[in-house]
C-alpha cells in the first residue's frame, strides 16, 4: 500500500472498531490489538482530526433504538495510555502522590442531582453528545442523595460475574450496551445493572484531592465507588503497577481493562485528555523475552523490507518460539528494538508471535539502508522501508511462487522456483523436464512432478488465477466476489474503458462492487496482467465450469485452527469447492473448525464472544465430502 492508502485504510479500521465497541457493546479485537493500531497510526500522524474525537458518535439505528440525543453539559473525555514503556516517565514529572484506581470496562454515563434529586443522566457518545439515559439509570441508582445539593458525577455502568448469560447476551459489555441502548424498559434486569462512580464532575464546593474526592461520593453521598490505592510518586515502577492490576482482575466481578492513574493533588479538568490522569495498561499474558541476535530483515514480493525480532528460544502457549514479528522499521525505531531488548510476546489465533510490551530499549538499533537481497538504496516511508527495484530476484521469486502457491500448486514453493532458477512465471511454464534434471536438486521424479503441476495449473477456476496475479489487496475473497459478475475479459474490459477513478460520479466503485481503496488498486493494476494473461491463454488455460448444484455450502463462512489429519489447503481447497469461504475468525463466520474443542485458545474465545458455532473436523469433513 502507499503511504496514503494504509492512513485511509487504518482510519477506517479504527472507526469501524470504535463504533463496535462504543455503539455495539461488541469488540471486533482485543484491546491490545486495537492499542498497538492507534498507538502506531498515531505516531505517524499525530495531527489527525481523529485524535481530536473521544468515543463516537451515538448510533440511532444499533440495537433496535431510536432514543434521545442529548448535549452533554460537560466534555466526557478520555485518558492518554502510558504503559511499561513511559509510566514512570510519567509519575515522575510530579512529587505529588498517584491515586490508582481500577479502569472499569463497561459503559460511561454522566449523572447529575439538582438538590438531590436526580434530575440528568447520558451515555458519552462523543464526549459532547450522549444518549439521554435518564429513564434506565434511575432504576440503578438513587434518585435522592443523602445530601441536599447540586451535583454531577461520572460514573461506569457494568454487568457483574455471568449475569450476562441468564440475560442472552455474548458478553458483559453486549448486555450493558444492549440494555441500555434498547427503547423497551425491562425493570427488573436494569436493576440487575450496577453503577460505579469514579469523578466528581461539577461541584460547588472545590476539593483539590482525589481521594477526598472519592472519599466524599463514598461515605458522604453513600454511593459506590471504584477501588483505589495511594502511592508515592518514587515508589511507583511498572512491575508493581501491573502485580496492582493482575490482583484486581483477579478479584474483580466485573471487567477491568487497566488502571487509572491520577495525581492526588490536582482538579478535574474538563477537556477532551485530561493532563493529571492517564491509563496504564498491560497483558498479562506475555512472555518476557530477551532479544538475542540483531533484527533479521527480509524482502517482500511487494518489496517491503519486513523486520523480524530473534528472540532466545521461549515457550508460549505449549510452542517454543524464537521468530517474532516486528511488523515494520517506524515499530523497531520508535520502541529502540534490537539485541539486548526485552520484550513481551504473545501468540495472536495461537499462530502469529508479535510484540506487546518494551521492557529494555535496545543501543544498537540498526535500520537497513540497502534491500538486503539486492543491495539497491531502500525507499523510506513513514512506516515501511520499500526496494523499488523490479529486477530484485528476492521479490521475483516470492512473486513467481506467490502465483503457483495461489493457482493451487501444492508442491512448488520459494525454495523450488529458486532452486529453477525462474524469475517470471513465463519462465516456469517453458521449462521442460529435460532441463530441470540438469539442475542440482532434481531427479527425474521430481522434476515430472513439477512440470505435470505446472500442465495442472491450466486448468482452473477463474478466481483463482485473478488472486495468483497477487494485485495489491485482491486475494480469494475480493476475486471470487468479481468472477461471480465478471469473465476475466470482461474485466480488462472494463478497466480499459473505464470512467477515471478520479471523477466524482465514481461509477468505478458501482460498476465492480469493491470499496474505493480495492478499486482504485485493482484499476492502477490489472494490466499489468493482461500479457501474463494471453500467454496462458496460448499455452492452453481453461477455465473450470463452475457446477452450480456442487455449491451446497455456497457463501457459509468457516474458519480453522489446530491441524486435521488433512493439510490445511486440501481443507481449503474441498470447502471451496462446495462453494465455502475459508477465511479469519470474525462475527460473521459460520463455523469454527477446531482439533480440540476443549482449548481456550484465542478463536475458540472469539467464537464464544461471537455465538460461532465450534465443530471438529470430523465434522467438516461430512459437511465437504
Amino acid at each position: 500500500m502507499t503511504e496514503k492508502k494504509d492512513k485511509e485504510y487504518y482510519l477506517a479500521k479504527l472507526k469501524k472498531w470504535d463504533n463496535l465497541y462504543y455503539n455495539e457493546g461488541n469488540p471486533e479485537v482485543t484491546d491490545l490489538e486495537y492499542d498497538l493500531v492507534r498507538e502506531n497510526f498515531k505516531v505517524l500522524y499525530p495531527d489527525n482530526p481523529y485524535f481530536k474525537e473521544i468515543g463516537i458518535p451515538v448510533s440511532t439505528t444499533t440495537i433496535n433504538s431510536k432514543y434521545e440525543e442529548i448535549n452533554l453539559p460537560f466534555i466526557m473525555g478520555g485518558l492518554d495510555k502510558v504503559d511499561f514503556q513511559n509510566v514512570e516517565q510519567w509519575v515522575r514529572k510530579s512529587n505529588d502522590d498517584i491515586v490508582i484506581s481500577e479502569k472499569l470496562d463497561g459503559n460511561s454515563a454522566i449523572c447529575s442531582w439538582k438538590n438531590g434529586e436526580l434530575s440528568f443522566s447520558a451515555s458519552r457518545g462523543d464526549g459532547e453528545k450522549g444518549q439521554n439515559i435518564l429513564n434506565k439509570i434511575k432504576y440503578c441508582i438513587p434518585e435522592n442523595i443523602k445530601l441536599n445539593i447540586n451535583i454531577t458525577l461520572r460514573a461506569e455502568i457494568l454487568l457483574e460475574g455471568n449475569l450476562y448469560k441468564e440475560l442472552g447476551f455474548k458478553n458483559r459489555r453486549n448486555a450493558v450496551a444492549g440494555m441500555i441502548r434498547r427503547d423497551d424498559i425491562n425493570l427488573e434486569n436494569l436493576k440487575k445493572l450496577s453503577v460505579i462512580f469514579y469523578e466528581i464532575v461539577d461541584y460547588d464546593k472545590l476539593i483539590n484531592d482525589e481521594v477526598e474526592r472519592l472519599l466524599f461520593i463514598d461515605n458522604e453521598l453513600k454511593l459506590r465507588t471504584v477501588r483505589f490505592n495511594i502511592m508515592k510518586a518514587n515508589e511507583i515502577t511498572a512491575d508493581r503497577l501491573a502485580n496492582l492490576l493482575k490482583i484486581y482482575k483477579e478479584n474483580s466481578p466485573y471487567d477491568i481493562d487497566g488502571l487509572v492513574l491520577t495525581r492526588r493533588h490536582s482538579e478535574r479538568e474538563n477537556v477532551s485528555y485530561p493532563k493529571n490522569k492517564v491509563k496504564f495498561k498491560v497483558n498479562e499474558d506475555s512472555k518476557r523475552c530477551l532479544v538475542n541476535k540483531d533484527i533479521e530483515w527480509n524482502v517482500t514480493r511487494l518489496g517491503y523490507v519486513k523486520p523480524v525480532i530473534l528472540i532466545e528460544p521461549t515457550e508460549i502457549m505449549g510452542v517454543t518460539v524464537s521468530r517474532v514479528t516486528g511488523f515494520n522499521y517506524n515499530f523497531i525505531e520508535k520502541h529502540q528494538i534490537g539485541k539486548g531488548s526485552e520484550i513481551g510476546v504473545v501468540r495472536s489465533g495461537d499462530v502469529i508471535p508479535y510484540v506487546t510490551e518494551i521492557f529494555k530499549n535496545s543501543t544498537n538499533v540498526k535500520i537497513p539502508e540497502y534491500c538486503p537481497s539486492c543491495n539497491s538504496k531502500l525507499r523510506k516511508t513513514n512506516i515501511d522501508v520499500i526496494c523499488d527495484n523490479d529486477n530484485c530476484l528476492q521479490k521475483k521469486i516470492y512473486n513467481v511462487s506467490h502465483f503457483f502457491i495461489k493457482i493451487g500448486c501444492d508442491n512448488i514453493s520459494d525454495r523450488t522456483i529458486e532452486m529453477m532458477g525462474v524469475y517470471s512465471v513465463e519462465d516456469a511454464y517453458n521449462m521442460t523436464t529435460e532441463e530441470l534434471i540438469k539442475l542440482p536438486g532434481f531427479a527425474k521424479r521430481k522434476a515430472d512432478m513439477v512440470v505435470q503441476e505446472i500442465k495442472k495449473s491450466l486448468y482452473i477456476e477463474p478466481y483463482k488465477l485473478l488472486a495468483a496475479f497477487g494485485i495489491p489487496m485482491i486475494g480469494n475473497t475480493v476475486s471470487k466476489s468479481l468472477c461471480s459478475r465478471f469473465t476475466l475479459d470482461e474485466l480488462f474490459e472494463i478497466v480499459n474503458n473505464k470512467i477515471s477513478y478520479e471523477t466524482p460520479s465514481d461509477s468505478h466503485n458501482y460498476i465492480l462492487g469493491l470499496g474505493p481503496i480495492t478499486t482504485k488498486t485493482f484499476f492502477e493494476n490489472i494490466q499489468k496482467y493482461k500479457p501474463l494473461y494471453e500467454f496462458l491463454k496460448k499455452k492452453g488455460l481453461k477455465f473450470i465450469e463452475d457446477d452450480k448444484g456442487m455449491k451446497t455450502l455456497d457463501g457459509v463462512k468457516f474458519a480453522l485452527t489446530g491441524a486435521g489429519s488433512l493439510k490445511r489447503k486440501d481443507y481449503i481447497s474441498m470447502c471451496e469447492l462446495k462453494g465455502g469461504i475459508v477465511k479469519g475468525m470474525s462475527k460473521d463466520t459460520n463455523y469454527l473448525v477446531t482439533d480440540d474443542v476443549s482449548t481456550n485458545s484465542d478463536k475458540i474465545k472469539s467464537a464464544n464472544k461471537y455465538g460461532t458455532k465450534i465443530i471438529t473436523y470430523e465434522q467438516f469433513m461430512e459437511m465437504i465430502k
